[in-house]
């Protein structure tokens, strides 16, 4: 959970949150596991904690622009450091990687990003991977 600026002075936390399994649920009630330890935490402050989901990009947008008091769940970058606060305990580890296509022997990835430059590679817009 990285949090913008000070939280609204009537005790509601607002966030948004991208659906990313398991950590952020849009589907069920909980919400994930990141969720609900955020939930919790904020309730130990006396806030009552709302959540939305949106795409990646508008929910840090809305969020960096002041729409939301938090975004959940958001790798640390020097970048997103500037407009929102992380905690010094992060509540969630998360391990990224590559894919390709089953049969496609022609790639390979040994850890150098120069291994796949010439590759045309999808992510999520406005996502980091770290």
């Amino acid at each position: 959970l990285c949090v913008k600026g000070i939280v609204a002075a009537e005790k509601q936390f607002h966030g948004i949150a991208v659906a990313y399994p398991p950590f952020t649920l849009q589907e069920t009630t909980e919400h994930g596991m990141s969720w609900e330890l955020s939930k919790a935490a904020l309730k130990t402050q006396g806030y009552k904690a709302i959540i939305e989901f949106a795409p990646w990009g508008r929910a840090f947008s809305d969020s960096k622009n002041g729409k939301y008091d938090g975004v959940l769940i958001a790798y640390w970058t020097h970048d997103r450091s500037e407009y929102f606060v992380y905690p010094d305990c992060p509540i969630a580890f998360v391990t990224t990687g590559f894919f390709k296509k089953a049969g496609r022997t022609d790639i390979t990835y040994s850890g150098d990003l120069r291994d796949i430059s010439s590759l045309d590679i999808g992510v999520e817009r406005g996502a980091s991977m770290g």
